[in-house]
């Protein structure tokens, strides 16, 4: 995106493979970032943020689906909560979601962890407007 200010990396977390590759090619359409790195497991992205904050990197806007087997992204949020916390300030999570279940974005609303729900599929607008809110609170920082 010309005269705006590209994010160093969004992290999206969904167990369905061809979710995230059409969730990186939109990312990646927007030139809100850097890079895009997806991931399928929930536990997964818990691991690779434990060897991001090792490494002292951090991706900006985390995208993260509500249904998955195993852990799930409310499941992933309470970890993030507990392990990650001090690092929230440096990120946007949005919760994404193909549930019509009203008490999903209510649960998002109601949360210290997300910023930002949306239902799936990814769209370019949703990338903007998680992206602007980076951008204004890390404004807001400054």
């Amino acid at each position: 995106m010309e005269d705006h200010q590209k994010l160093n990396l969004a992290l999206l977390i969904d167990d369905d493979d061809v979710v995230n590759v059409l969730n990186t090619i939109m990312v990646r359409q927007t030139g809100c970032v850097e890079s895009v790195l997806s991931i399928q497991s929930a536990e997964k992205a818990l691991e690779t943020l434990s060897a991001f904050q090792r490494e002292k990197k951090w991706p900006s806007l985390i995208f993260v689906d509500i249904n998955m087997p195993g852990m799930d992204g409310w499941q992933f949020i309470d970890q993030f909560r507990e392990s990650f916390s001090t690092h929230k300030q440096k990120c946007i999570i949005c919760m994404l979601s193909s549930s019509l279940d009203p008490r999903d974005k209510q649960k998002a609303a109601q949360s210290d962890m997300v910023d930002h729900y949306a239902s799936k599929p990814l769209s370019k607008e949703v990338v903007h407007t998680v992206w602007k809110k980076y951008v204004d609170f890390r404004d807001d920082l400054t």
